[in-house]
């Protein structure tokens, strides 16, 4: 996936997370027109994000993961930096049978 591409998907996808899940499905739709490629790739990682909230990720956690694309731009990184700060404050207690201690680092 070029970088181009990545930020339709992301945008897309973003912006469908802000929405209502009953409204999502609408929203994709309109926003990908005749993109059939884009609307799969945004519907996967909607499918995505509400199974990782089912096992009680939290939605800031899975939306960090998807910005975890190497060909990201620097705004990308700055935005994936914000995330982490803002997520670490949302981990659960809990993941699975695993109970969350402490954080064991952080950047890359």
């Amino acid at each position: 996936m070029n970088a181009e591409r990545y930020g339709q998907v992301k945008k897309v996808f973003f912006e469908a997370c802000a929405l209502p899940p009953q409204e999502r499905a609408a929203y994709v739709a309109q926003a990908c027109g005749h993109d059939v490629a884009l609307r799969r790739e945004v519907e996967s990682l909607l499918e995505h994000d509400d199974r990782s909230s089912e096992n009680a990720w939290s939605r800031d956690v899975a939306v960090g993961i998807v910005g975890a694309d190497p060909a990201s731009s620097a705004e990308d990184r700055i935005d994936r930096r914000l995330l982490a700060s803002a997520c670490s404050a949302a981990l659960p207690e809990r993941i699975g049978r695993y109970r969350i201690l402490s954080v064991l680092g952080e950047g890359g």
